[in-house]
């Protein structure tokens, strides 16, 4: 297997330990004081998530080169973060000592979920970047591989204008001027 391939993986995983890394924290904010196993589990996969966010922040930008794509159209990726809280993180963390059963049923639900979203390329959409003031985009310019790609930032991008960004594999983030 190549190193490229590796990375991706090894990238692929720290994106979904980021993503469910709030499920994490409302299972372990569930279950303190009453099961001290879960809580542990819980959050270690909140602690887990937050170290796979720096990387995943680290790994793909720190080492990037700049680029400045005139961006031609901008769609919000928002409303994607609303539907993963509503779809997915209220349920799980709304278990009450959960049984055998029911933690099978939920650890069934999030791996469906997590395949959904690799092969749709959603897992960015995630609330912990949200938390920390990032928002998503989905952006189009000539001047990104592939005419497209996936913004993180904290500022709107503007159809017609120079974005200053940094990124790889069509995940860019914006860069302060």
């Amino acid at each position: 297997m190549s190193q490229n391939k590796v990375q991706s993986i090894v990238d692929m995983i720290a994106l979904v330990c980021s993503n469910i890394a709030p499920m994490g924290l409302a299972f372990a904010l569930r279950t303190f004081g009453i099961d001290w196993l879960w809580f542990t589990v819980s959050i270690s996969t909140f602690i887990l998530g937050g170290m796979s966010t720096v990387y995943f922040f680290m790994r793909v930008f720190i080492k990037s080169d700049t680029s400045r794509p005139i961006i031609s159209k901008v769609e919000s990726l928002g409303g994607e973060v609303s539907g993963y809280l509503a779809s997915f993180m209220l349920p799980i963390a709304l278990l009450q000592q959960p049984s055998a059963q029911e933690l099978l049923v939920a650890g069934f639900c999030l791996a469906v979920y997590i395949v959904i979203l690799v092969r749709t390329n959603m897992i960015l959409i995630n609330p912990l970047m949200y938390l920390a003031g990032y928002k998503l985009w989905k952006v189009y310019s000539d001047n990104i591989p592939g005419g497209s790609g996936i913004l993180i930032g904290r500022n709107e991008p503007i159809e017609g204008v120079e974005f200053v960004v940094c990124g790889q594999n069509r995940v860019l983030l914006e860069m302060r001027g």
